[in-house]
């Protein structure tokens, strides 16, 4: 295995070539998303991902979480460095035909909002159904989250649980 690792799909990625090279494209190094980011239901997503389901589908709508944080110009004449860079991986995560459909939905420019922010609080629901009291190595490795972290959601739901049940039979 060299340097950068192997993608999803076992294969060794190469650098980069500049160009609008769809080959290129399924050689870029994606970041990798959260398995639990597949569960996701349409009425979950955030917008504009929510928007871009509805074109595309579910699965190639969170797919594009990995291009949170990022500018991705969809004018018919791309332009050089970065933004075509960014094109080139939309096209890699989704299929040419998938990307022209948001290319004809939003025009020119589309910015991928930050999902981890805004999918947090569904992350921890899913996190404390899957809880089974002694999980919190198995649940750190599925929610890419370190042990500790995981023991501090869960206990903070517990809190909360703990006392909406005493709201509900303090009284």
């Amino acid at each position: 295995m060299g340097a950068m690792g192997k993608t999803e799909g076992g294969v060794e990625p190469r650098p980069y070539k500049r160009g609008n090279d769809l080959e290129a494209a399924r050689e870029i190094n994606i970041v990798q998303m959260p398995s639990w980011w597949a569960e996701l239901k349409e009425n979950e997503l955030p917008e504009p991902y929510k928007e871009i389901a509805s074109l595309i589908g579910v699965d190639d709508a969170v797919k594009l979480f990995r291009m949170q944080g990022r500018a991705v110009y969809l004018g018919k004449r791309q332009k050089s460095g970065q933004q075509t860079e960014n094109w080139i991986e939309l096209v890699n995560i989704i299929g040419i035909d998938n990307a022209n459909k948001i290319r004809k939905r939003f025009s020119d420019w589309m910015y991928f909002k930050k999902a981890d922010e805004l999918l947090r609080e569904r992350r921890d629901e899913m996190m404390f159904m899957d809880f089974d009291g002694g999980n919190y190595g198995a649940l750190a490795t599925k929610y890419q989250l370190t042990e500790r972290w995981v023991r501090d959601i869960i206990d903070g739901r517990r809190k909360v649980e703990q006392w909406e049940q005493v709201g509900l039979f303090g009284d």
